[in-house]
């Protein structure tokens, strides 16, 4: 365990640094003057795996017309499993109409056989992915500009892929309905 939450001090480390260092770079070659003019926003690139093992990257799912609610949760979360049914409500009620829901294991695919348990356990009507928890929360944190802090946590991107909501903890459906019914 100790070594685990090392390796992952140490990623999210090299993800920063990797990260402040190409936006250092960045900004030295562009010309002054366009760089007071332009305001560059973080790309999403929220890379993970299906259950297959083959990868996807969340942004080609996000911004598609459709409002996309993301959600980060874990096998041991307990009150992610106290969200299921209202994420899967949600999802069941809106997904052939404007919103969908997604979401994400970041257990690792180190965990991938307890992740297929589990949710083969579960009545989920929403797609799942798998994240590096690492990889996650320096994704998390770059776009939302606070650092990842646990599960259950979600992203809400609007139909044209604009991050406008990021909530740790439990989340309500009537909140999310009156939140999107306020911006449609």
């Amino acid at each position: 365990m100790r070594l685990t939450k090392l390796l992952i001090l140490i990623l999210l480390i090299t993800g920063i640094s990797t990260f402040v260092y190409s936006q250092n770079e960045a900004t030295e070659a562009v010309d002054a003057d366009a760089a007071v003019a332009e305001t560059v926003e973080p790309e999403v690139v929220f890379q993970a795996q299906t259950l297959d093992g083959d990868t996807v990257n969340l942004a080609d799912q996000i911004g598609q017309g459709k409002w996309t609610l993301v959600m980060f949760w874990q096998v041991e979360c307990s009150v992610c499993r106290q969200q299921e049914p209202v994420i899967s409500e949600f999802h069941e009620k809106y997904s052939n109409d404007n919103a969908e829901v997604i979401g994400i294991s970041i257990d690792g695919m180190e965990r991938i056989d307890d992740v297929k348990e589990f949710l083969a356990s579960r009545d989920l009507s929403y797609p799942n992915y798998v994240g590096d928890l690492g990889m996650m929360a320096f994704n998390y944190q770059a776009i939302t500009e606070v650092p990842f802090r646990g599960t259950p946590t979600y992203l809400l991107f609007s139909p044209e892929g604009e991050l406008l909501g990021d909530n740790p903890g439990p989340v309500r459906m009537e909140a999310l309905e009156n939140f999107i019914a306020s911006r449609s």
